[in-house]
């Protein structure tokens, strides 16, 4: 994400580091192991979460610290929740058999 130009901004790449994973740390949603990295006034998101939501409030959290020149989400969403579904959908199958689950015309989406 391409942000305005602002050459003429007093802080260094350290100190804007400095802000970013201030922001990250005040922001509730976003876990203690997102860091940022800022080289030549570009702004890298690094870690890994189980949720993309975490990945956008990260993103989020450090947009408007000023004199970034770009923010980088490197975030990785981790692929968890395909376990997650697969023991809801044993749940489901074990709770409501076949001819209930005709029944109630409501199968879990496969």
């Amino acid at each position: 994400m391409e942000l305005p130009e602002n050459q003429n901004y007093p802080y260094s790449d350290g100190q804007l580091e400095l802000q970013a994973n201030a922001a990250l740390t005040n922001a509730t949603l976003v876990p203690q192991d997102i860091r940022a990295t800022v080289c030549n006034r570009r702004l890298t998101l690094l870690g890994t979460t189980d949720w993309a939501y975490v990945r956008e409030e990260a993103r989020r959290a450090v947009e408007d610290i000023q004199g970034l020149g770009a923010i980088t989400n490197l975030i990785n969403v981790s692929r968890k929740m395909p376990r997650i579904l697969s023991r809801v959908r044993d749940l489901w199958d074990r709770v409501f058999p076949v001819r209930i689950r005709t029944r109630l015309a409501c199968p879990l989406p496969r």
